[in-house]
């Protein structure tokens, strides 16, 4: 489940990861609104704050539906970006639709005597959870070069995700899991052919 999946650095990033390929096919770890809105209650801090409360019917399956859509766009902005250093047009609309709903402020507090910065959301917008994974994915092509955003070179993952290697070279999204498969496949290999 995607609870023990390691972060791949960038909340949208770990957006995306939530469709999973593999050889057997596509699963969708986030594929009805419970899922969902557990997975932003854990990963998107303060803008899923309202989503404690059970939702209802309509609302889970609105914002399963909106969310859907917006791991579209940012699947589709990260994949043009990495590619062409350019934004996809309709991916950006999509992003910016979802900035447009969520209204955030921080506010200066006090916490037990000592100051602290808290977060207050503003409107009611089915849109405003899925912020976070916007806003995320916007100040990732601002900020990092498409050259160093990446696909996972695991013909078991292809997740996205950012080198943040001195040299650049980085290949696997981890090479606790990936880098580690793939290099005892080829070492497997190897074995099997100089046995032959």
């Amino acid at each position: 489940m995607w609870l023990d999946a390691p972060s791949l650095g960038n909340l949208a990033l770990d957006f995306l990861h939530t469709l999973r390929r593999s050889r057997g096919g596509t699963t969708d770890l986030v594929r009805t609104p419970e899922t969902m809105a557990a997975w932003l209650l854990t990963y998107a801090g303060a803008a899923a704050s309202r989503l404690h409360e059970p939702l209802r019917p309509p609302d889970g399956r609105l914002l399963l539906d909106e969310a859907q859509r917006l791991r579209r766009d940012v699947g589709g902005l990260v994949a043009t970006y990495a590619g062409t250093g350019s934004l996809d047009p309709g991916a950006a609309l999509g992003i910016n639709r979802v900035l447009d709903a969520y209204r955030r402020s921080t506010l200066l507090v006090a916490e037990g005597g000592r100051p602290a910065l808290a977060e207050r959301m503003h409107g009611g917008s089915s849109l405003m959870p899925l912020g976070p994974i916007a806003e995320a994915v916007a100040r990732l092509v601002c900020t990092v070069g498409p050259d160093r955003i990446r696909s996972c070179a695991s013909d078991r993952c292809k997740a996205w995700f950012v080198d943040t290697s001195r040299g650049g070279r980085r290949r696997w999204c981890s090479m606790a899991t990936c880098g580690n498969r793939q290099k005892a496949s080829t070492h497997r290999s190897r074995r099997s052919r100089t046995r032959a």
